[in-house]
């Protein structure tokens, strides 16, 4: 039953939610950087190393209110909340649309612990290679399952028993 509900959510509601909250949060707080444009076209490793000197900050009520940006330019304001894992997928699926990759986004969980245990990673295609991007990239993998099937190498929480993902589409479909 949990999975269903994961499915749910990952399918038709968050996508809604996401895209009323990216709108509000964008009232609230508009986005002040034009860093993106500086960034987007470094070399992988490199614009790893600009992203990893971002701060990890929770979303609003420690991720009860879930949701990540439609501007990447966002990811550079440096907001006290609302940093969190789908932000880093989000802004890696950004940058590999921009650098020819095809990107896709996945929210990873455990059988176990469903909404404790959510994860959300970008995938980049490109010449038939795989990279695994969270709050770094890894791989490079033969295929989307492999590239996503490889999280337990990094996160000890994700076993190959236990893992179970979706592809999520969010505001961008």
């Amino acid at each position: 039953m949990m999975q269903f509900l994961f499915r749910l959510y990952v399918k038709f509601i968050r996508p809604h939610t996401e895209d009323k909250l990216d709108k509000l949060f964008e009232k609230i707080h508009p986005t002040q950087s034009t860093l993106w444009d500086t960034y987007k076209h470094l070399p992988m490793p490199e614009f790893s190393k600009v992203i990893d000197g971002y701060k990890y900050t929770p979303d609003p009520f420690y991720g009860a209110v879930d949701y990540a940006f439609d501007n990447p330019n966002k990811f550079f304001d440096g907001l006290s909340y609302g940093q969190d894992c789908d932000n880093w997928s989000r802004i890696w699926w950004f940058y590999g649309i921009a650098n020819g990759y095809t990107a896709h986004e996945i929210i990873v969980t455990t059988v176990n612990h469903v909404m404790k245990d959510a994860h959300v990673v970008c995938v980049l295609e490109k010449d038939d290679k795989y990279w695994m991007c969270d709050y770094k990239p890894y791989g490079a993998y033969d295929s989307v399952e492999q590239a996503v099937e490889g999280l337990p190498d990094h996160w000890t929480k994700y076993t190959d028993e236990n893992l179970i993902w979706e592809y999520y589409y969010g505001i961008r479909s």
